[in-house]
This record gives C-alpha cells, structure tokens and sequence, in this order.
C-alpha cells in the first residue's frame, strides 16, 4: 500500500493503541490513503471495483469514520473542560 507521511496501513494498529491525537489522525490519514488507491488501482484499470475491493473499501472508511468519531469526542471534551476553566467557544478553534 502506499505510504502515508512514514506511516503504512500496518502501522494502523499501533497507532491506534497510542490513541493521541496526532497518532490517530495519522492512522486516519493511513486508512483513507488505502481507500484512495482501492479507487485508483480500479480507474487505473478503467473498470468499477470488484465485490473484494469494494468490501475491503467500505472497511477501510468505516476504521476512519470510527477515528473521526473519537477525535470529534475528544475535541468536544476538550472544549468543555476549556468552558469550565472561562475559555469561550468562539475562542477555540
């Protein structure tokens, strides 16, 4: 597969256990980049993905839709405990 920044789709594992944001936008960015060229080795080919690239496809961008999810949860708590400390909202980005 192809690589990611220095990340591979192998890495993805790791960098999930680590959980950090960076490591978990890394594994993200890892994940869609697999899912790119799934879609580019198929247009490549001028043909539609077949039934193994589709199903491997949609498990890929579900992982990164699970990632996406805990970032938004992780962001969301962050902002909160910022309220709790006088930080608007608006302030955050």
């Amino acid at each position: 597969m192809e690589k990611n920044g220095n990340y591979e789709l192998s890495d993805v594992p790791q960098l999930i256990e680590r959980g950090n944001f960076r490591s978990l936008l890394q594994a993200r960015a890892a994940l869609t980049d697999a899912a790119e060229a799934i879609i580019a080795a198929a247009g490549a080919e001028n043909r539609g993905m077949t039934a193994d690239e589709s199903a491997r496809f949609d498990g890929l961008l579900a992982q990164a839709n699970e990632i996406t999810a805990r970032l938004d949860q992780d962001r969301e708590q962050r902002v909160r405990g910022l309220a709790q400390l006088g930080v608007s909202p608006s302030e955050v980005r």
